[in-house]
């Protein structure tokens, strides 16, 4: 059996799947094709060399689960391959074949003990650059079984760039006779994937997260600026907005004690996103902040307020208190539900990622979807002033900064989620 003879395939698909270097990867926006590409390749090595063993490595057991197990069982049902996939023992048998192995590479211990004569990587790019070299170097210490007549053991990878990680330095900047690379622009399998998948990539992301995440490009992640798309003269108000009273008030909380942040926001949709009043007081604490929120939003003749209000915030929220009497959402139920016509949390179980939360602000600030009262002056200096780390980490070293750029991620990410390549569970509230 000719695999890619047999099989429609993207160009990118092609030239990787057949590739003869030692070191060939296909790099491709969310839904490219290129994981398919691996699939092909890792197929067309077991066929041309069914005594030797292959093996597959992702990032995480959840993804060899969700996606490698599928693709491999129906590529064998489809050319009627009789096979064994023993899913504990992340290995599949093919009859006449000697078997694929399959590794999580967040266990890099569980790579010992077998050896095979080719490897497709996937998604390398997604781990911590020191990490992904650390297991790089078990990859190719297992990819030593002999093949016959002197043909060469190989390793491909398949992955998303993530800036100027591990897949940058070594087919980009350091690259070798040894490396190869082929490009894989998701707009390129576009037949393969639903009508709104793109325009729905497009619409998420900012500028230059799509030259990675639609056109596999290396691009800038890490450095300089962390919100990269704001502009003082695009989304700082002249005329100060008000409360919508048809709109429900939103509460975006974030519990640093020194200082303590809390937003208020209102937005009518994912274009529309108002910053209306901010909350910063050094060595606060939960009651405190209700009570100068209380002072600000209108109220009736009754002393109450007509408005209903949205929680969000961090999930630490529910295991710990700025006052030792309860948790800080507990205090804000207490203090503030007397006042409001009903209040409602949208806070996760468990947080976001740090890096998800800081793409879903810049894809909203890039569509000039935020806009800031002048009183938000915390969120601004936030936009201005966070920067990366020599680490290309968020930079914590200034107390005052993040707070208040934290609290608007957890809504923003809440509400206005980016687009995700792979399946994921479901966020769960409180």
């Amino acid at each position: 059996m000719d695999v890619i003879a047999e099989v429609e395939t993207l160009e990118a698909q092609r030239k990787f799947a057949t590739s003869q270097a030692t070191y060939p990867a296909i790099i491709g926006g969310y839904g490219s094709g290129k994981t398919t590409g691996g699939l092909y390749r890792i197929m067309d090595l077991k066929i041309k060399n069914q005594k030797c063993p292959v093996a597959i490595y992702a990032p995480t057991y959840g993804v060899l689960r969700d996606v490698w197990f599928d693709k491999l069982e129906e590529f064998a049902a489809k050319y009627r391959l009789k096979y064994l996939l023993n899913k504990s023992a992340k290995e599949m048998h093919i009859q006449g074949m000697s078997k694929i192995i399959m590794r999580s590479l967040d266990e890099p211990s569980s790579i010992i003990g077998f050896e095979v004569a080719d490897s497709v990587v996937d998604e390398i790019d997604t781990m911590p650059k020191a990490k992904a070299e650390d297991c790089w170097k078990k990859v190719i210490a297992r990819n030593r079984f002999k093949k016959p007549y002197g043909v060469k053991n190989t390793i491909g990878v398949v992955t998303t760039p993530e800036g100027f990680r591990f897949a940058y330095d070594r087919w980009e900047k350091n690259r070798t006779a040894s490396y190869e690379m082929y490009r894989a622009d998701t707009r390129e399998n576009s037949a393969n994937l639903p009508e709104n998948y793109i325009p729905d990539l497009i619409e998420s992301y900012d500028p230059v997260l799509l030259q990675a995440y639609l056109s596999g490009l290396f691009v800038n992640m890490t450095q300089g600026s962390i919100y990269y798309a704001f502009k003082q003269e695009e989304h700082i108000v002249k005329t100060p907005m008000i409360v919508n009273p048809a709109l429900p008030l939103n509460l975006c909380v974030d519990f640093n004690v020194n200082p303590m942040n809390w937003l208020l926001t209102q937005h009518i949709s994912r274009e529309d996103i108002r910053v209306l009043h901010e909350i910063s007081k050094p060595n606060s604490n939960t009651p405190n902040m209700c009570k100068e929120l209380l002072e600000w939003v209108p109220k009736n003749r009754e002393g109450k307020c007509d408005l209903n209000l949205v929680v969000y915030g961090d999930a630490s929220g529910e295991h710990r208190d700025t006052r030792g009497n309860g948790t800080d959402y507990t205090i804000i139920d207490q203090e503030l539900r007397p006042y409001f016509n009903s209040v409602k949390y949208r806070v996760p179980e468990a947080n976001p990622a740090v890096e998800t939360r800081i793409k879903c602000v810049n894809a909203r600030l890039s569509k000039n979807a935020i806009r800031l009262n002048p009183v938000a002056k915390e969120v601004k200096e936030d936009f201005i002033q966070c920067v990366r780390n020599k680490y290309g980490e968020v930079d914590k070293t200034d107390p005052l900064r993040t707070h208040a750029s934290d609290a608007l991620g957890y809504y923003i990410a809440c509400e206005f989620p980016i687009i995700v390549k792979s399946k994921s569970a479901e966020v769960k509230f409180r």
